[in-house]
């Protein structure tokens, strides 16, 4: 009798948890974001863990779409986003689709490379503007649009695993690195980091790890993986009966007190000089003051800035003088301006950097113009004009 009692006790529960759990009733691609509800929680799980959870064009609208549904709704009072597989978060965009949304624009006089932008930018905007708080569990490789989306989000939790970078080196791949500029709000909050530390992060597309995310700004948390914290807050915030900022916050803020050890490192230590050096007005004059200090650091930065494209190089330093003055919505309009002019030609410096790290596997584009000094002013301008034959209204389309 006892036993009997046990088990229907037992299917009682199971069928409890799975009238709260509801997958999201998508169609083809649905495999790629999964999303569930549990206890009035949204749960969004980015699943390409074959590509580091890089996010393509069915990921970004399918996020746009259901977070829209939830919102619509009112069915969800929290929203947790995170990456499958125990690798990365998201390790960017899809590159080697856009590029090929690029060379099939250029074959047909087509805009899906654009549109693809408008997509991803309609989400960040989505996700930084929610009536809900949006969590991001921004475990592993966290870069280009996978940081946009971690950034964006109220509550930015990193780990002792994370590796963020907007944009990502050359051997990672995207933005300076394939000649772009950081996208995705990347071009806001890291302009509105304190001093210089994001126009140093922008154009050198240095890595920063663990703590030093927190301590920079680039996170509101830190919570350590590698004793199940991060699976444990993940429950308690589930859990909630029903969150607010409060309540969210006190938790949050727990988990954080109890993992961050509050280490210093030898980037805090480099900000003094970071702020002097990349004030500059102009990338010319931030390589000449690199090249005069004698540090291991300031030998890295140098090699890594002069190995990105120097078309992309005064892009990103006039972009982020401009939208550290702006708001979000702006500084994304500014994004998809200048970003939808560096994908308008598939002989750009974008389609090089991709060509040479994932075809011919050299790791060594051939920019055009090769060196910055002959990347004129105007030539800057001309990138920051919007084209008549484009619609640039991204949350309305």
């Amino acid at each position: 009798m006892n036993s009997t009692t046990a088990a229907i006790g037992r299917l009682r529960h199971l069928h409890s948890h799975l009238t709260k759990l509801r997958l999201c009733t998508l169609a083809d691609g649905a495999h790629e974001l999964l999303c569930e509800e549990i206890n009035g929680k949204g749960i969004l799980t980015i699943n390409r863990p074959h590509a580091l959870n890089s996010i393509n064009e069915n990921v970004t609208l399918r996020m746009y779409k259901q977070l829209k549904v939830w919102q619509q709704e009112k069915s969800v009072s929290l929203v947790i986003i995170k990456g499958a597989g125990g690798k990365a978060f998201s390790a960017g965009g899809d590159i080697k689709g856009l590029v090929s949304l690029v060379e099939d624009d250029s074959r047909t006089g087509g805009s899906s490379a654009f549109q693809f932008l408008k997509d991803e930018f309609r989400t960040q905007y989505t996700i930084n503007t929610y009536n809900v708080p949006v969590i991001s569990l921004a475990d592993g490789y966290c870069m280009g649009g996978g940081c946009g989306t971690a950034v964006n989000s109220k509550y930015t939790i990193t780990t002792e695993r994370t590796t963020m970078a907007m944009p990502e080196t050359l051997s990672v791949s995207c933005n300076l690195g394939s000649g772009f500029i950081p996208d995705n709000g990347g071009s806001y909050f890291l302009s509105h980091l304190p001093g210089n530390m994001g126009m140093y992060l922008g154009l050198t597309g240095d890595q920063i790890k663990g703590e030093d995310i927190y301590n920079i700004g680039l996170s509101t948390h830190h919570v350590t993986h590698k004793d199940g914290a991060l699976d444990r807050l993940e429950s308690d915030l589930i859990s909630l009966s029903q969150p607010t900022d409060d309540t969210v916050s006190e938790i949050l803020d727990l988990y954080h007190s109890k993992c961050y050890s509050g280490a210093t490192s030898s980037l805090c230590s480099n900000i003094p000089t970071i702020n002097r050096i990349f004030s500059k007005g102009r990338v010319e004059d931030i390589v000449r003051e690199l090249r005069l200090e004698e540090s291991d650091w300031a030998k890295h930065s140098l090699k890594l800035l002069l190995s990105n494209s120097p078309l992309a190089l005064k892009l990103t330093h006039r972009l982020f003088r401009l939208t550290r003055r702006l708001n979000l919505y702006d500084s994304l309009s500014l994004e998809l301006t200048v970003g939808g002019n560096m994908l308008a030609l598939p002989t750009a410096d974008f389609c090089k950097g991709v060509r040479a790290l994932f075809v011919e596997k050299t790791g060594k584009p051939q920019w055009s113009p090769s060196n910055i000094k002959d990347v004129t002013e105007e030539e800057v301008s001309r990138y920051f004009t919007q084209s008549n034959h484009l619609n640039y209204e991204f949350l309305n389309q």
